[in-house]
């Protein structure tokens, strides 16, 4: 009998030894303050994979394969083709934050044309994109773009 209860009280010690050396908080030393957002480079060829007018998906009733933006590293930009977009002609580009852009601003060198619109900078399926959402005069047609750039 006192071997099934030494047996007993080693293993109810054993137990407790186990549950109370596990309750250890977590101690992470690394410094977190010390990272930083990247800057998001959006430089490159884009290409429309989507057209969306007013909730309703137009991309397979217009050619589209031939749209091209190219936002320059030097702060350009050039269009191929022609689409209902934001502008008609070449200029420049910004963003409104270089690490968490939500603002896309066109300023064309023609006619020096201001035009700002919200930006979605998404990784979709391992792909980054980017959406604009615009009006090109008529204000109940609301256009919504996605493109992906070969270059990421």
């Amino acid at each position: 009998m006192k071997t099934i209860l030494n047996k007993t009280l080693f293993f109810f010690s054993l137990a407790v030894a186990i549950i109370t050396g596990s309750c250890n908080e977590f101690k992470d030393s690394t410094d977190y303050s010390s990272f930083a957002e990247s800057v998001k480079d959006l430089s490159g060829e884009w290409r429309i994979i989507s057209v969306v007018r007013n909730g309703q998906d137009i991309g397979r009733l217009m050619d589209v394969s031939n749209f091209r933006l190219h936002l320059k590293p030097d702060g350009t930009y050039t269009i191929e083709t022609d689409l209902p977009f934001l502008v008609r002609t070449a200029g420049e580009w910004s963003t409104d934050h270089p690490q968490f852009p939500f603002t896309l601003t066109f300023k064309e060198s023609a006619t020096n044309n201001t035009v700002r619109t919200d930006m979605v900078y998404p990784i979709v399926n391992g792909v980054r994109q980017i959406r604009l959402s615009f009006s090109t005069g008529c204000f109940r047609n609301t256009y919504t773009y996605s493109f992906i750039s070969d270059n990421f």
